[in-house]
C-alpha cells in the first residue's frame, strides 16, 4: 500500500502496522475517500472530530495532536537531542 502521499508521519507508520489503506479507513468512518485522500495529503484539513473519529476507531492509545501533526518526526528528533 502507498502511504507516501500523507503528510503526517506518526498516522502514516500506524496506517502501515495495521495495513490499512485510506479506501479501508475512509468506508470505517463513513467519509469519502477523496475527501479523506486530500485531508490527508494536506489539500485540506481534517476538523478536530474527523481527527478524534479516526483515532478512536483505529488508534485508540494515541494522541490526536500527534497522530495528526505534520511534523512529528522532527519533534521526536528534537525530544530525543535535548533528553
Amino acid at each position: 500500500m502507498a502511504y507516501n502521499n500523507i503528510i503526517y508521519p506518526l498516522l502514516r507508520i500506524k496506517m502501515a502496522e495495521i495495513n490499512i489503506d485510506i479506501r479501508m479507513m475512509a468506508e470505517g468512518v463513513e467519509m469519502n475517500r477523496t475527501t479523506l485522500s486530500k485531508k490527508f495529503s494536506g489539500e485540506s484539513e481534517p476538523s478536530l472530530s474527523e481527527a478524534t473519529r479516526i483515532r478512536d476507531k483505529y488508534f485508540p492509545g494515541e494522541k490526536v495532536e500527534e497522530l495528526f501533526d505534520p511534523d512529528y518526526t522532527s519533534k521526536q528528533s528534537k525530544k530525543e537531542e535535548s533528553a
